[in-house]
């Protein structure tokens, strides 16, 4: 029987919700936080409020409200935490990471800037909690398993920083990062239940209501606040072992870091800064050739075939192996 706090709580947040999405408006004027149409590679031709981040996080705060004065152990329970310490820091730490997105959303911090204040914060994460530390590497097509003794710190601050970056730059049209993220957190939930996963799942279609109009953006708040997230518990989900294989993972989260890879390539060949926004992306050549619905459909079919190679139990090596194809198959036929 559900208790009459988590009652409370849930018609609290669904009303809170509610005034949010009929005042949008008023709250992005508020807020003062706009994408700009100013560079060519923009789509959109009016300035959108940058609010996406903000749901996100208002949900989570008010989560950790009730959290603290539920009982004492469920903060630990639905953020899988064995120590205070750990808790404390990464609640801090998930909240400076926004703030840093909230205020690059805002003012444009230098990329260079922005990667090195989100180093720092990642670093200090992994640091101050052994749960965030990838002790080793198994994977589901051979018996062989890679420990990093030396280098898990390492390994695991380039597994969250390449996630972040990566998701960050495949969040380019409406729908696009509410449906990555949605799928995995789904994926997340299903495997083992989870009264925060569940909130960030409201929380994103709560966005993607508004977000599917083009009335407000996820901007770079959104994107770090949820890949963080996405990042610690699937990280923490391996070495508790409800993900028992480090492929697997992988697979779930592959294909914005295959499109990142790609475009970082594409910019050191051509002599360009790394850091260089452009139209190269996945979604820009799709959106030029087929349009809006079909781009959307197509990224979707990308980001499902995981899950489905994970749910029928087929090999990752054959799954990637096919998305990778089908990825420059793509790319060929609509570039040229």
């Amino acid at each position: 029987m559900i208790e009459n706090s988590y009652i409370i709580f849930i018609i609290f947040l669904i009303l809170v919700n509610l005034i949010f999405l009929n005042n949008s408006k008023s709250i992005g004027k508020l807020i003062n936080i706009y994408d700009l149409p100013t560079e060519k590679r923009k789509i959109h031709k009016t300035p959108i409020p940058i609010l996406g981040g903000l749901i996100i996080f208002m949900n989570i705060l008010f989560f950790i409200i009730f959290g603290f004065f539920n009982h004492s152990g469920y903060l630990f329970e639905v953020f899988i935490s064995t120590e205070l310490k750990g808790l404390i820091y990464f609640l801090i730490g998930i909240s400076a990471i926004f703030f840093i997105g909230l205020y690059d959303d805002k003012y444009n911090i230098r990329p260079f800037v922005r990667l090195i204040l989100l180093s720092i914060l990642i670093y200090s994460l992994i640091k101050t909690d052994n749960n965030l530390l990838i002790q080793s590497l198994e994977f589901s097509f051979t018996n062989l398993t890679i420990d990093f003794n030396l280098g898990k710190v390492l390994l695991s601050y380039l597994c969250i920083i390449t996630l972040l970056i990566s998701c960050n730059m495949s969040d380019g049209i409406n729908l696009q990062s509410s449906i990555f993220y949605f799928l995995n957190f789904l994926v997340l939930y299903f495997l083992s239940p989870n009264d925060f996963i569940l909130l960030i799942l409201f929380a994103i279609l709560i966005f993607s209501v508004l977000n599917f109009n083009g009335r407000i953006f996820l901007g770079d708040s959104g994107s770090y606040l949820l890949s963080i997230l996405l990042s610690f518990y699937f990280i923490k989900y391996y070495n508790f072992n409800i993900i028992p294989k480090a492929d697997q993972i992988f697979l779930f989260l592959f294909f914005p870091v295959l499109d990142a890879s790609r475009c970082f390539y594409s910019r050191l060949i051509k002599g360009n800064s790394i850091f260089l926004p452009d139209n190269n992306h996945f979604h820009h050549i799709l959106l030029n050739k087929i349009g809006y619905k079909k781009t959307v459909i197509t990224l979707s079919c990308f980001y499902f075939t995981p899950f489905i190679g994970y749910l029928f139990n087929l090999s990752t090596i054959y799954v990637l192996t096919s998305i990778i194809i089908i990825y420059f198959f793509f790319l060929y036929k609509f570039k040229s």
